[in-house]
């Protein structure tokens, strides 16, 4: 008996964390294959200042993603979006590089962004007060 709780209680904490070792390895493997998909994505702008407008050519950029065969579901995939960050655009510099917001970043890597970088045009935004009288 004093054999049995040697074997199972000395270094139980070592034991514990080959098992969890264990267990996300075994995860890995039997998730299943990866597949390549390509998507189509508008491109939006976040952190827009007020005063101006954006426009960003062209507006559609091709997204490749390498994603585990299991999570090619249309919930997963129609969460990717590809956008421009406005607080990284100088107004001397009209290009921007896209980025890629992907949901289960684990399990689902951006190959490539096809272009890379978009033209930002950008205006300060003037207002107009239209009176209109009743």
């Amino acid at each position: 008996m004093k054999r049995i709780e040697y074997i199972f209680y000395k270094d139980w904490k070592y034991k514990i964390i080959s098992l969890f070792i264990a267990l996300i390895l075994w995860a890995i493997v039997n998730l299943g294959n990866r597949t390549d998909i390509t998507i189509e994505r508008d491109v939006k702008v976040v952190n827009v200042k007020g005063e101006y407008t954006y426009v960003v050519k062209p507006s559609r950029v091709k997204i490749k993603l390498n994603l585990i065969e299991r999570l090619n579901k249309a919930g997963v995939i129609s969460e990717v979006r590809a956008f421009v960050d406005a607080k990284k655009i100088r107004e001397e510099n009209q290009r921007a590089e896209v980025e890629v917001y992907v949901p289960f970043s684990p399990f689902i890597r951006v190959d490539s962004v096809d272009p890379p970088f978009v033209e930002i045009n950008f205006s300060k935004r003037t207002n107009y007060r239209i009176r209109m009288n009743r």
